[in-house]
């Protein structure tokens, strides 16, 4: 867990420009994207960094208070709060209203087919501050590829207002929230946490294998939970790219089994490009389902069991067992060569 005692991280922050973190509705982003900061600086594809394509823990999905928690922070600690992964596909439809701001196109209305993840996971017991009693984190990009190719489909794309090869690439994500999140408190030098949701879990019915979840946006948040809403960038007959900075009436409706889950996200608000001012209206709504994904979880749920809280975790023995036989393969591959050098 990160240790307050590390004041250099601190006088980091402190030496950098910190946006106002005070925000309404999460109007705005955690920050800008790496690709839209430039200073003037040489942007070109041989000046960007590279980075390997990272796994899907490292996709930002977990909150910082989770990732703490987590054993993807520290190897040794138990598994007990690394949640579940689920893996799926969906729509984004949005609406332009062609009649406000400076947005042309020929079309109303959009439809745009996305891949993503889900990550569910439990409230950590610190800091105090969030009420939830669970995370649901959702983050989908657009991809003209299949489910069984999701591995390697987060792909970075250049976000310049200028077109592709204008700056350097960065995440695809169109959609990229949490139920709560983590914030950095500068004047105590804390890392504190808050609920940018409400969010409220019921029974599905007579359906004793699914927890239905509804959460809204409250009408003011105290600081900035870093959401990221955004369009495809040829949505304006331009490749800028488009972002929501207050969106309205944000909400996310589902529910999940243990290996399943479906939801809906929508809202709609005021539409800017990075140097547009004259901002658009323009209204969304996501529909999305996802399965477990077995493979990069260590934990799996287990949903309404006697004596135990709605949602709860087990250990994923499964992904054990695969990785003890990806182990004994290895070793006997390399048996094998031993063998065959001796």
């Amino acid at each position: 867990m990160r240790s307050l005692t590390l004041l250099p991280s601190f006088l980091l922050l402190l030496s950098t420009k910190i946006p106002d973190v005070q925000a309404r509705r999460g109007g705005g982003w955690s920050g800008e994207d790496s690709s839209d900061s430039n200073d003037g600086s040489d942007s070109s594809p041989e000046s960007c960094d590279t980075q390997e394509h990272p796994q899907v823990a490292e996709w930002g999905l977990l909150p910082g208070h989770a990732w703490n928690y987590s054993s993807k922070e520290n190897p040794s600690r138990d598994t007990s709060y690394d949640g579940s992964f689920f893996k799926g596909a969906g729509y984004l439809h949005y609406h332009v209203d062609r009649s406000s701001g400076s947005c042309y196109i020929d079309e109303d209305d959009h439809a745009v087919h996305l891949l993503g993840y889900v990550w569910i996971g439990p409230q950590p017991p610190t800091p105090p501050g969030p009420m939830n009693p669970i995370i649901i984190s959702f983050k989908a990009w657009e991809s003209s590829m299949s489910l069984d190719e999701i591995d390697v489909a987060y792909l970075n794309i250049p976000w310049g207002s200028d077109g592709p090869g204008s700056s350097c690439p960065s995440e695809p994500d169109l959609i990229s929230l949490m139920t709560s999140f983590e914030w950095t408190d500068m004047d105590a030098l804390k890392y504190r946490a808050l609920d940018s949701m409400d969010m409220s879990l019921s029974e599905a019915g007579t359906d004793e294998r699914r927890v239905q979840f509804s959460a809204t946006m409250p009408n003011e948040l105290e600081h900035n939970p870093g959401m990221r809403l955004r369009l495809p960038m040829r949505t304006c007959a331009s490749n800028m790219a488009y972002q929501f900075d207050n969106p309205d009436r944000l909400t996310m409706n589902g529910s999940f089994t243990n290996t399943t889950l479906d939801l809906t996200l929508s809202g709609s608000g005021a539409v800017n490009g990075r140097y547009e001012e004259d901002p658009f209206q323009a209204e969304f709504n996501v529909t999305f389902s996802a399965v477990f994904d077995s493979s990069n979880s260590t934990q799996k749920l287990s949903l309404r069991h006697p004596g135990e809280p709605l949602v709860a975790w087990l250990p994923n023995s499964a992904l054990r067992v695969a990785r003890s036989e990806r182990a004994f393969s290895l070793g006997f591959v390399s048996f094998g060569i031993f063998i065959l050098l001796v």
